[in-house]
């Protein structure tokens, strides 16, 4: 009776979490934000059933694992996210939105011990569109910059001074650079897809 009601928590909050997770891949398609209340109503789904089980086993080793694996799975983003700002010391951006840290917290205790393994599953999963965002703003860099070199050619050619086309050169990159800052892509559903397959994985005999 007791592994039928834990069983039961652990399906009934799993599929409500599906849900949160599409609405939640969604929007951060759509806006690249992920909202802290679907991040929310996540990890409350997440916690639930550990919740259940320790007050169905009168045992705090549940709760425990579940902040294990929070902690397990931010120290991976924590590091990243130090490097990064290292290598980047001249940049503003983070490495990972804040969205994305919560989430990865969020779903920790989901996969228990090996959450660890989000990030770079959720990493190894978005290489593809990475790749296709890397080449997708070359092209658009190249592009830019043969429109500038026309430009300037013709204001050369209209007799505007030296100054004056320097000052439209500079003018027209800071706008490319700003739009290659905002130039990513959401990663909020790789992290809730890797979540998943890593529970799934969890639930094969042997593992």
């Amino acid at each position: 009776m007791t592994d039928i009601t834990i069983a039961t928590a652990r399906g009934i909050c799993f599929l409500a979490l599906l849900c949160v997770l599409a609405a939640l891949s969604i929007q951060d398609v759509r806006t690249q934000r992920l909202p802290n209340r679907l991040v929310i109503a996540a990890g409350l789904l997440v916690w639930l059933p550990k919740v259940i089980e320790a007050i169905v086993l009168l045992s705090w080793e549940p709760l425990l694992t579940a902040a294990l694996a929070t902690a397990l799975a931010i120290i991976v983003p924590i590091v990243v996210e130090v490097i990064w700002r290292v290598l980047q010391r001249k940049s503003s951006q983070s490495g990972l939105g804040g969205g994305d840290m919560k989430l990865l917290a969020a779903l920790g205790p989901l996969v228990g011990t090996v959450s660890w393994l989000l990030l770079p599953l959720a990493a190894a999963l978005s290489l593809p569109q990475a790749v296709i965002a890397a080449i997708s703003g070359q092209r658009q860099r190249q592009a830019q910059a043969q429109r500038q070199a026309q430009a300037q050619q013709q204001a050369q050619q209209q007799g505007q001074t030296q100054t004056q086309t320097q000052t439209q050169y500079q003018s027209e990159s800071e706008s490319q650079s700003e739009g290659t800052e905002r130039q990513s892509f959401a990663f909020g559903p790789y992290i809730a897809a890797a979540a998943v397959m890593l529970y799934l994985l969890k639930l094969l005999p042997g593992l």
